[in-house]
């Protein structure tokens, strides 16, 4: 893992703590070209973090997640290998 990946992923997880969710979810966006399944994981750990039982009972931030996550793998099987470095 590259020195760029390693901080754009751990300045994706303080943000879950320190900022708010539109910060997080562009840093999700941004983490998921170096990391592809790091949207979900943000996803899951946001929904437990913040999880209320009379709030809602659909996970929103692990569906965005797994959408993100699943478009960052289709981005990157359609680019050339020599564009991401992998």
């Amino acid at each position: 893992m590259t020195g760029v990946a390693l901080a754009t992923l751990s300045a994706a997880l303080l943000s879950l703590f320190l900022f708010p969710w539109p910060l997080t979810a562009a840093l999700a966006l941004s983490t998921a070209l170096f990391v592809p399944a790091a949207p979900l994981a943000l996803g899951l750990a946001a929904d437990a973090l913040y999880w209320s039982p009379s709030l809602h009972a659909i996970p929103f931030a692990t569906i965005a997640g797994a959408f993100a996550s699943a478009l960052a793998l289709l981005v990157r099987s359609r680019l050339l290998p020599g564009i991401i470095a992998s």
